[in-house]
């Protein structure tokens, strides 16, 4: 009986100091994240690509205070590195450039962003995010067709608005990569045209007009809030929703 209890009284301390360290470990190491937003949709050889960085804590939405080393790369399709790059970042935002090299070819690419910590963790928690460079014949294209998010970015789980610019009347779809159509809408005479959608995590979308005219969007990001413009006579109304994973869901006016 006395072995019995001494046993069971060493467990219960060894459960107890396992919590503690546990618990320090989770006040030290708050899991966090990355979410990158570029200047536009894709970019040709040689271009100087803008972006800002947002390092918050997952559970609470708050940017994480003081520095920290912060590593992007562009990845190929045959999961090459193509081009690395540091920055710091401070207090939870940063904005940043880099170069592509002249030579680089054109195709769909892999951008990653990451710290010190994230990389020991495994890449599951990097950003992620496609990464378009254009080529000749997608260049005449995209001169033609041009889009306007107007949150800036795509934001899962939320409906989200975009305005896609043609060089004549048509019919514009925006598809997933399964080719499902989620939105669709006829220019006007000035080849403007207004869609709304709801995307999810994981997909790409895709602007498509006719057969062959079809231009990828931004993958959804899940920090983020979309703005929504309804009218009503001669009422506008701003709507903001915001993503289920960033804050409490819900939609405030």
């Amino acid at each position: 009986m006395v072995f019995c209890l001494v046993g069971f009284s060493s467990d219960n301390d060894f459960v107890q100091s396992l919590r503690k360290k546990w618990d320090l470990y989770r006040s030290t190491f708050k899991p966090s994240q990355i979410n990158i937003y570029f200047n536009q949709p894709s970019y040709f050889p040689g271009d100087t690509v803008l972006f800002a960085s947002r390092y918050t804590l997952i559970q609470s939405g708050l940017p994480v205070q003081g520095r920290e080393l912060m590593h992007f790369e562009l990845l190929s399709e045959k999961d090459s590195s193509v081009l690395r790059e540091q920055a710091i970042i401070a207090n939870g935002f940063g904005r940043h450039q880099m170069v592509l090299p002249k030579t680089i070819t054109p195709g769909n690419y892999t951008f990653y962003g990451y710290t010190n910590w994230m990389r020991n963790q495994g890449d599951q928690s990097f950003f992620k995010n496609t990464f378009v460079v254009e080529g000749e014949k997608q260049m005449r294209d995209v001169k033609k067709i041009k889009y306007y998010l107007h949150s800036g970015n795509l934001i899962n789980e939320v409906i989200n608005e975009i305005v896609v610019k043609a060089s004549a009347i048509t019919k514009v779809n925006i598809v997933d990569q399964n080719g499902q159509v989620v939105a669709s809408a006829t220019t006007n005479e000035l080849g403007f045209s207004h869609l709304k959608f709801k995307p999810v995590q994981g997909f790409q979308y895709f602007i498509l007009i006719g057969a062959d005219k079809k231009i990828p969007i931004q993958e959804p990001i899940i920090d983020s809030f979309a703005f929504e413009q309804t009218f009503s006579g001669s009422h506008r109304q701003i709507v903001i929703h915001i993503s289920p994973r960033w804050h409490p869901a819900g939609t405030h006016t």
